[in-house]
């Protein structure tokens, strides 16, 4: 198994940088260094949707499971113009 740290750089790098709180954290890394030590689950990024949580879900060799939709709904890609 990899170290906490080396878990945290692998879970922020899927995860979507929009920065929004949405999960309830105050952006992207502070999400995933909470799901590493147990204090939020894997399902709470919106943006990430439930493509990103089987992705967090294959990093921590662990079941995929639902978006949680409590912390909002996902969004089609945008594109700014």
């Amino acid at each position: 198994m990899l170290d906490k740290n080396s878990l945290i750089e692998q879970i922020d790098a899927v995860l979507p940088q929009t920065q929004c709180g949405q999960c309830g954290f105050d952006g992207c890394k502070p999400y995933a260094t909470a799901i590493v030590e147990g204090h939020a689950d894997i399902d709470q990024c919106p943006p990430g949707g439930d493509a990103g949580v089987a992705q967090i879900a294959a990093i921590l060799n662990i079941a995929p499971k639902p978006l949680n939709t409590t912390y909002g709904h996902p969004k089609p890609p945008a594109i700014a113009v």
